[in-house]
């Protein structure tokens, strides 16, 4: 399935998600002059609907009809959407608190709009390719691939180059030596990047010392040698001091491979398991070392799962946010914590709006710049604004009250990133 049929499925999954849980009052249409019974009950209307059982005097039969309930069913285009909408954009306090206060037939509630706007909003972030990667090992793989190969043909170049200037006759017996050398290390340096850095890779990660006991044994071999023709050489001469640097260069990398030895034992937790490959070190904590190998053994799905438990689950974002605002009302009694969720969901609903609005704009020709001047002006003035009109706040109360909420934002996402962690790992 396409990012863009996948993203429409989940705007309408949302949008129904929404109309279940809102309620019709306030959606009536203007009388209309058909009497006779009710076509469901039989009851005698009183009204355009029938009080027995609530369907509608008027019946459609026209296929336009069909498409009307579809917008108007799936999409939520109604009366009520139109008077919340622009409320929560540009007068958020005032909408909270006429909801709070008992005006809700009139405006689309709290939950219905915050369901539809954030699958509204995963819906955008997939149809415009701003979802998660899901071919983790595969693209992975695709960029060292291209990374080796491109550092491959530069080596191979300079070695061509080098083997050019050898094959000429007028070069002196020094700067033969010094070529000879540089094409040597060239060589080493061609059969690592041949082998796909599988070297390097294990060196980096391995647990064991194995390898690395090997790499710095031939490297104390390799100092001896190059020692030896030091001896060999008159003092004084160009080939014995670029010989002299390139040992000390040599025993400067040893001793920092001895070093990398000894951190590496404790700082990364891998070991070799007994067909070549490697895994991550058990901690004996049963569920821990089940999450940690469903992430190694199958990242893709891993990262597929927490983006589709991140729309899913999004309504755990509401009883995250509202202790932290609660705290911030602690000693202001005539506040409860059904005032404080009312002001977290229509919030979050508009974050999810704007999130969708500077999407779009990024993917624009306006650009990224754009989306994030308007996201970074936004985002925080609406917060303010909310705050302040909801609670009815002077300055300095909002503005502390808005700080300490910008600290908590990030500590509620860290603990949602942890759920959602906790969610993929059963």
């Amino acid at each position: 399935m396409s990012d863009v049929s996948e993203g429409i499925g989940a705007a309408i999954e949302g949008a129904l998600a929404g109309r279940a849980v809102e309620s019709r009052h306030g959606e009536g249409t203007p009388a209309e002059d058909e009497g006779g019974a009710c076509l469901n009950c039989g009851a005698e209307p009183l009204g355009n609907y029938c009080q027995n059982c609530g369907q509608k005097r008027h019946v459609h039969r026209t296929l336009s009809a069909i498409g009307h309930d579809l917008i108007h069913g799936v999409l939520h285009l109604d009366g009520k959407f139109w008077r919340t909408l622009p409320l929560l954009v540009f007068k958020p306090g005032q909408l909270t608190r006429r909801y709070i206060e008992g005006e809700r037939a009139k405006f689309v509630s709290p939950m219905a709009m915050f369901l539809f706007s954030v699958f509204a909003m995963f819906a955008v972030f997939q149809m415009v390719g701003l979802s998660a990667p899901t071919d983790l090992e595969g693209d992975t793989r695709a960029l060292v691939t291209d990374m080796v190969d491109r550092e491959t043909r530069l080596v191979t170049e300079k070695i061509a180059e080098i083997d050019e200037q050898l094959a000429q006759s007028d070069i002196d017996a020094a700067q033969r030596l010094a070529l000879e050398s540089e094409r040597t290390t060239l060589e080493r340096d061609l059969a690592l990047l041949e082998g796909r850095g599988e070297n390097l890779a294990r060196m980096l990660t391995s647990n064991g010392t194995e390898f690395l006991d090997d790499l710095e044994t031939q490297g104390e071999s390799r100092i001896a040698e190059a020692k030896e023709r030091l001896a060999a050489l008159p003092e004084g001469s160009p080939e014995h001091a670029d010989l002299a640097a390139e040992i000390a260069a040599a025993e400067n990398g040893l001793t920092e491979l001895r070093r990398f030895e000894g951190q590496a034992q404790d700082a990364v937790p891998f070991v070799e398991t007994s067909d070549g490959t490697l895994t991550l070190e058990e901690t004996g904590v049963g569920w821990i070392d089940s999450f940690v190998g469903k992430w190694q053994s199958n990242p893709s799905l891993m990262l597929y799962k927490l983006q589709a438990n991140g729309y899913k689950f999004s309504w755990l974002l509401i009883p995250l946010s509202i202790p932290f605002v609660w705290l911030t009302f602690l000693w202001r009694r005539k506040f409860h914590a059904y005032d404080h969720a009312i002001f977290v969901t229509y919030s979050l609903s508009f974050m999810s709006l704007l999130f969708i609005t500077v999407s779009l704009i990024a993917v624009s020709p306006l650009g990224a710049s754009l989306a994030f001047i308007l996201f970074s002006i936004a985002a925080p003035l609406h917060v303010y604004k909310h705050l302040k009109n909801t609670y009815g706040l002077s300055r300095f109360s909002t503005i502390w009250r808005f700080v300490f909420l910008t600290v908590c934002i990030l500590i509620i996402l860290i603990l949602f990133l942890q759920v959602l962690l906790l969610l993929g790992a059963f």
